[in-house]
């Protein structure tokens, strides 16, 4: 409408409002009708005014539909070449099961790692890490395939290995508070363990690394463990598996076991990973306590007096090893890799003893 419209309808209206009532003059009126179109003129203009103004708040306030607001890759490192998630995000997926954002950077420029989990027919959880971008995540969410998958794996612990071999990624399933072994509570320590010797936060020679409370669950809410590992001194340190130690030292448990450790403690199917073990010094240093076990095992037998524990034996032979090879370290940690030596030499006795059954 213009402004001589304007005119007009005031014209009309005030000729409504006087006649017959009254008779109103030329001029006056004239100027009655100008003075209502100026102030319609002026509401008009601040109402277009504060309307621009709610508007241009709005689109300050509010984010763009369709515009990515996920955070940056993030993660903590707890010694060289171990990373872990800082402030992973979960979301329920489409169709059933659960999608972390674990925000840890994946293995090619641009992209985080994603774990997709969801239930099996067993009422156990498959957890598979993706490697992806912003989009990828959201076609995950929505319960689409997308991204580059690294690993999927229903047992406790399991591994990739990136193809120029310079990064690889690990997952492991906790165990929950109320099923840890024996003693007052306390903060029961969750580790991984590696049969190889790696740097430490503080520069020391260590064979473990305690692991954070973990940020994540899987779909059937066991805790879950990220972990990126990238090469120490040109090689990836060789993990053998996760360890939960209680607080007080009266409880060990195995949670999951990685490289080329028995399948025993997978649940149903071996499973291959392709961490192969132990190279170099740590197989050698192996198979040196695996025959120390064997012989003392053998000389007890022999004098008719009892075994001594596996975990004994390695403690003393790795004393000594240490002690040739300069290395300092505590006897805790030690300790801690003897629990795997130990655990890794029971599971082969069983896998033998199957062997001699079925033969």
């Amino acid at each position: 409408m213009t402004e001589h419209d304007d005119f007009a309808a005031e014209l009309r209206s005030l000729a409504d409002e006087v006649i017959p009532v009254e008779h109103l003059p030329g001029t006056p009126a004239l100027a009655l009708v100008k003075r209502r179109v100026r102030r319609r003129t002026a509401r008009i203009a601040l109402l277009s005014v504060a309307c621009m103004a709610v508007v241009a708040l709005a689109a300050m306030a509010l984010p763009r539909v369709g515009i990515a607001t996920v955070a940056p890759a993030s993660s903590t490192r707890l010694t060289p070449g171990i990373e872990i998630p800082t402030d992973p995000t979960t979301s329920a997926r489409a169709g059933g099961g659960l999608v972390i954002d674990t925000r840890v950077p994946g293995w090619t420029a641009g992209t985080r790692l994603f774990v997709v989990s969801r239930l099996s027919t067993q009422y156990r959880a498959v957890n598979a890490v993706y490697e992806g971008d912003d989009a990828d995540l959201r076609e995950l969410r929505a319960g689409n395939a997308a991204g580059t998958m690294l690993l999927s794996s229903d047992a406790t612990a399991a591994s990739a290995t990136s193809p120029d071999g310079d990064r690889q990624v690990v997952i492991g399933l906790g165990v929950p508070v109320e099923a840890s072994a024996g003693g007052p509570p306390g903060r029961n320590e969750r580790r991984l363990i590696s049969w190889d010797l790696f740097p430490a936060a503080d520069g020391t020679l260590v064979s473990s690394v305690v692991l954070p409370d973990s940020l994540m669950k899987d779909a059937a809410g066991l805790p879950l463990d990220v972990i990126s590992l990238s090469k120490v001194d040109g090689e990836i340190p060789a993990f053998g598996g996760f360890f939960t130690i209680n607080a007080y030292r009266n409880g060990y448990g195995q949670d999951g076991c990685l490289g080329d450790c028995p399948a025993m403690f997978g649940y149903e199917t071996p499973s291959s990973f392709p961490n192969d073990g132990p190279r170099g010094v740590a197989q050698a240093q192996r198979l040196t306590v695996e025959s120390a076990i064997e012989d003392a095992a053998a000389a007890a037998d022999l004098a008719g007096e009892p075994r001594p524990t596996p975990r004994e034996v390695c403690v003393d032979v790795r004393e000594d090893l240490d002690r040739a090879t300069g290395t300092e370290r505590t006897a805790d940690d030690r300790l801690l890799q003897c629990l795997l030596s130990a655990t890794d030499w029971y599971a082969h006795q069983a896998e033998l003893a199957s062997s001699d059954r079925s033969g």
